[in-house]
């Protein structure tokens, strides 16, 4: 996902390692599967331009973004 941001926003990212938070998620095993079966759906965007419009969305609001405390 950080590769797919630096493409996108045409930097690199500055990683700051911090210990693990026990809310953390080593791994998960989302699966739609049962969504499809059940909803009869399938996701209508890809990653690529989900984040392509995540970076997009954020660029428009920075401003507003900034605010956000993410400690």
């Amino acid at each position: 996902m950080i590769g797919l941001i630096e493409e996108l926003t045409g930097q690199k990212a500055q990683i700051e390692y911090r210990p693990w938070h026990p809310a953390d998620m080593a791994e998960t095993w989302a699966d739609i599967s049962k969504a499809r079966k059940m909803l009869d759906w399938t996701p209508q965007t890809n990653i690529r331009d989900g984040m392509r419009h995540l970076v997009q969305w954020y660029e428009e609001n920075r401003a507003w973004a900034q605010e956000i405390n993410t400690d």
